[in-house]
């Protein structure tokens, strides 16, 4: 666990969820941000700004004569027409990148899948527009590659060069993810064994991996080398601010983000004094302690938390020692937990409404799961504390519901 003993958790969760953790492994690149059967909404951007978008997802070299398109109401909308074989848009939604919603993925197919994969966009976003959720698109576009209506691609790149990648990641909230300029290598059918994709990963390391496997539109992703990367993302950085202030904005005025770090910083300064102790059993009943000590960090700019547990013999011992604080390159709060058992775990925090939210990722055997812990004030010395799988604003595991009270 991050917040609570990581190692109290072992063990529960099989019993618990064994049959739901496929259906809840998030995707390192792109994951959905809400029920799948639920019709997509998408708020359109503005035309110019999808234009430099779309445009920036080009090799440099190629932007002058590849054709762009635009998403409208009713699908997307040709505005240029280039000489080379490139076209480039900007996908909003999705089940071809990963299932996703009010994403922003400047895209271009080279000529292999402007022929293949091009014409499944246009009817995906069609389709979308209509009203059709995430799962019937699915089905259909399985159905149109399996009986030819589509090709499938024979190889092919697909360029995602630009540095204002800002992919939705699955929460109670849905905030962006901004991702690094890569390339993507139409692999059709490929599996992460196909490349020897290890089950956990850094995707921002540099090494290639399967988001989408199993598909005939999966592709392998490969960041750029260093050196290019570093230039796009100092020559884009304008374009990458507008991006994830739009999306993470959206019509509002006021930045909810310097909003929800106020409420962030709020929520642990109201933690600092005292000591915060658990004293409950997980759904399967075995028992479960912890006590907590928040205190500020220089300038209150982060805070320490330190976590003691108690041993075989009942004496208290440090169990770790985290940290919670505000990451202003990825715009939203982190944190970082590192045992005495030599594990680090970390992931992010967010409000949603009075309560506050972790979210991580947790290992169970090869697969990777998504954990949401949730805070809910009932008094100045009283919370409410949950830990389980989240989706759709729902609780679909609970494995601890519990009170921590501060003494």
């Amino acid at each position: 666990m991050n917040t609570f003993s990581k190692h109290s958790f072992r063990g529960v969760v099989p019993k618990l969820c064994l049959i739901v953790i496929l259906a809840i492994i998030s995707s390192p690149v792109a994951v959905r941000a809400q029920s799948d059967d639920e019709p997509v909404e998408i708020e359109l951007l503005p035309r110019d700004f999808e234009i430099e978008l779309a445009r920036s997802a080009a090799p440099e070299h190629l932007r002058e004569n590849i054709s762009i398109h635009v998403l409208t109401e009713t699908g997307y909308e040709q505005v240029s027409s280039g000489s080379n074989a490139l076209n480039c848009f900007v996908s909003r939604a999705g089940v071809m990148q990963g299932r996703y919603v009010t994403g922003i993925a400047p895209i271009c197919f080279d000529e292999e899948g402007s022929r293949t994969l091009w014409p499944a966009e246009v009817d995906q976003a069609r389709m979308l527009s209509e009203g059709w959720s995430l799962n019937r698109v699915y089905e259909v576009m399985k159905q149109r590659f399996a009986d030819g209506t589509y090709e499938t691609p024979n190889g092919g790149i697909v360029y995602m060069m630009s540095a204002a990648n800002m992919i939705p990641v699955l929460g109670s909230r849905p905030y962006a993810r901004p991702y690094v300029p890569h390339l993507m290598f139409l692999s059709p059918y490929a599996t992460p064994e196909h490349i020897g994709q290890p089950a956990r990963f850094n995707p921002l390391e540099g090494m290639p991996f399967i988001p989408v496997p199993g598909e005939p539109w999966t592709s392998i992703v490969v960041p750029l080398e260093s050196t290019m990367r570093d230039r796009i993302m100092q020559s884009q950085s304008d374009l990458r601010e507008r991006a994830k202030n739009y999306v993470l904005l959206q019509d509002t005025q006021e930045s909810p983000t310097r909003a929800e770090k106020e409420a962030v910083y709020a929520f642990f300064e109201d933690m600092v004094g005292g000591q915060w102790e658990i004293n409950a059993a997980w759904a399967d009943g075995t028992p479960f302690r912890q006590r907590q000590e928040f205190t500020s960090g220089p300038g209150k700019a982060f805070f320490l938390v330190h976590t003691t547990t108690p041993d075989e013999n009942g004496e208290w011992i440090t169990h770790s020692e985290g940290v919670r604080g505000w990451a202003t390159e990825e715009n939203r709060g982190r944190f970082w937990e590192f045992t005495r058992h030599g594990d680090v775990t970390s992931g992010s925090i967010h409000m949603a409404g009075d309560d506050l939210i972790y979210e991580y990722e947790y290992p169970m055997g090869d697969q990777v799961m998504v954990l949401t812990e949730m805070l809910s004030p009932q008094s100045p010395n009283r919370m409410q504390y949950k830990v389980g799988t989240w989706e759709a604003g729902k609780w679909t595991s609970l494995f601890l519901d519990a009170e921590i009270t501060r003494k």
